[in-house]
């Protein structure tokens, strides 16, 4: 979110400079080159974002694998009264 507002703003600097600059060629691109937030906040969603999934999902696999391994290992006792625990 911080990437984006900071992209926001660089935009309205950009038109701002542009409105004053009047017909100055230098103001007259809208490529992405030109954008240092824009770059920087594509690079973020480009790289680090994915990175991030991966390792959530292999940090959720290595606990779903190991609970999986643990519960074989319970032993199961019998209820003295379960009908309290459904109440």
């Amino acid at each position: 979110m911080r990437l984006e507002e900071r992209e926001r703003l660089e935009k309205l600097e950009f038109d701002e400079v542009a409105k004053s600059a009047g017909s100055a060629a230098l103001f007259k691109t809208e490529e992405a080159e030109t954008f240092a937030a824009r770059r920087s906040r594509e690079q973020f969603e480009r790289f680090f974002v994915p990175a991030f999934t991966v390792l959530l999902f292999l940090l959720e696999f290595v606990a779903a694998y190991l609970s999986w391994r643990w519960l074989r290992t319970v032993v199961l006792t019998p209820i003295n009264q379960p009908f309290v625990g459904m109440g």
